[in-house]
């Protein structure tokens, strides 16, 4: 009788313990499931929620080929394997008739950390694939490759020869109370972020081959493009009929 009523206490102090690690540390507890669980799963979001001040036009309205840069970032996304694609973007946005999936940021004006902090600590799936949407240069192929070289507990950001590419990278999921803490401390430095997943191992790092190093081409200004004879040469860029 005193090992079953010990045995008892002690199934009732388990679940209390785990009951109080699950409230108080659940994205650290998302880590540990994690483990052992198999593939990752993916999400994506295109980050869209930039003012384009030095473009003069909204980017996301930009067109390549037949696209908008935006439709073109989804296309990506879903066709590199992503289960859900949402988009990140300003609380004033015009998103009527869209039919897409919007995750607008929450407080306006602190960078590409916001949505993704908030991108992470809503997704259903275990990393969240994240793409500015002025990277028209990027490919499905790309993003395949970046998938492929993340597991289960961690996700994976492209080095090049400016350094990190955060913007087009994978995060795993537990990185959701990192990137708050950052926000909440007025850090929104995107690469102290990835700095700190480096360092617990929540991110590898994969060096890109100077082949691939066009597909980080990032579009700011009217001259960016047409400046740039590789791209427009492959595609078509010009502003979408009506724009301003």
């Amino acid at each position: 009788m005193k090992i079953t009523d010990r045995s008892h206490t002690l199934v009732r102090g388990s679940i209390l313990l785990l009951s109080h690690v699950l409230f108080i540390w659940p994205s650290r507890v998302s880590v540990i499931l994690c483990v052992g669980m198999g593939d990752p799963t993916f999400e994506g979001l295109v980050l869209a929620g930039g003012k384009s001040t030095r473009m003069g036009i909204d980017k996301a309205m930009l067109m390549t080929g037949d696209q908008t840069f935006l439709e073109h970032q989804i296309f990506i996304l879903r066709e590199a394997g992503c289960r859900r694609v949402r988009v990140a973007a300003r609380p004033d946005t015009d998103s009527a008739g869209s039919g897409y999936d919007w995750l607008y940021d929450r407080c306006p004006d602190l960078g590409p950390l916001e949505p993704i902090a908030h991108g992470l600590g809503t997704m259903m799936e275990s990393h969240l694939v994240v793409l500015a949407v002025d990277l028209p240069m990027m490919t499905p192929r790309f993003v395949r490759e970046l998938m492929r070289r993340c597991d289960a507990s961690r996700g994976c950001v492209p080095l090049t020869a400016k350094g990190w590419e955060p913007l087009a990278a994978i995060y795993e999921k537990s990185l959701a109370e990192r990137a708050s803490e950052q926000i909440s401390r007025g850090v929104l430095s995107i690469r102290e972020l990835v700095d700190f997943g480096i360092g617990t191992n929540l991110l590898s790092s994969w060096e890109v081959e100077a082949t691939d190093r066009e597909l980080f081409l990032n579009v700011n200004h009217p001259g960016d493009v047409p400046n740039h004879g590789l791209l427009s040469s492959r595609r078509p860029w010009f502003p979408r009929a009506g724009s301003p």
